[in-house]
């Protein structure tokens, strides 16, 4: 694999670092539903940065279509996280069924 430096790649590790250490003190911290799926949220949106500057600082073809393919677990599971936080945080826990959840995985 061959890396190159981007004026980019600094920013997003250290981007990077504070959202996992702020995604597993919301985790140790907050053990409701709305704090776990925060969390979740966090870490999600962290997987999805962290693959992104290393899609950046990758140099050949290979590594760039590699780290591209490993974003996709992040691109996947935030969306779902962000709609269960929202669920949760509006107070209508009651929309949170497996009909719902069917649905909104089929529009995106």
């Amino acid at each position: 694999m061959i890396w190159q430096q981007t004026p980019y790649t600094i920013p997003l590790a250290g981007v990077t670092i504070l959202s996992v250490a702020l995604g597993i003190y919301i985790w140790f911290h907050y053990r409701s539903p709305l704090g776990r799926t925060g969390s979740v949220t966090i870490l999600a949106s962290t997987e999805w940065i962290l693959t992104s500057a290393l899609t950046l600082a990758g140099g050949d073809l290979y590594t760039k279509l590699f780290w591209r393919r490993m974003q996709f677990p992040g691109i996947v599971v935030l969306p779902v996280a962000w709609f269960t936080f929202a669920v949760l945080y509006t107070g209508r826990e009651k929309w949170l069924n497996r009909r719902t959840l069917t649905g909104y995985l089929s529009y995106l």
